[in-house]
């Protein structure tokens, strides 16, 4: 589910209310129905399930939904990637439970497979913010390299 009470598109298995062992939670980012306020139900009814919690994130394209690729320098895309993941993360440990994974939504998450320094911003963050966090991305992708090589577990 995501703040919007839609399923996201993280992989999971099984199914029920607030979802299968490892859910999503979309940021609420810009143009998205979901708030603080919806994330954290999301996330709490997620936790009290057992289901792992899941960010997901996405460039900050206003009402295009993360579809548009754009360019950001290393400290603004450091800053939107950590700004989504950390929101996720504070909200899950409220909730008496850990972020386990984050999945670029959209057209970061296809930057991320495909272009090295998108991908390298992205896996030295998560490494260096939310170590034992994984990373959702296309495993033989050169992202997926990178990601691995910066350290972080990359679940295809």
């Amino acid at each position: 589910m995501n703040a919007a009470d839609e399923r996201a598109a993280v992989p999971a298995t099984g199914s029920d209310e607030a979802g299968g062992p490892a859910d999503g939670v979309a940021t609420g980012y810009v143009a998205y129905s979901g708030d603080a306020v919806a994330m954290g139900r999301t996330i709490r009814a997620l936790a009290e399930k057992g289901v792992a919690i899941g960010a997901q994130v996405r460039y900050p394209d206003g009402l295009a939904l993360g579809q548009e690729s754009f360019y950001l320098d290393d400290v603004a895309l450091c800053d939107v990637f950590l700004a989504q993941v950390a929101t996720i993360a504070a909200l899950a440990e409220s909730a008496g439970s850990k972020l386990a994974a984050v999945r670029c939504h959209g057209a970061l998450a296809m930057d991320v497979s495909s272009d090295e320094r998108t991908a390298q911003v992205v896996a030295r963050t998560l490494y260096r913010l939310f170590p034992g966090v994984s990373l959702v991305c296309v495993a033989a992708s050169p992202g997926g390299g990178v990601a691995r090589d910066c350290g972080v577990s990359v679940v295809p």
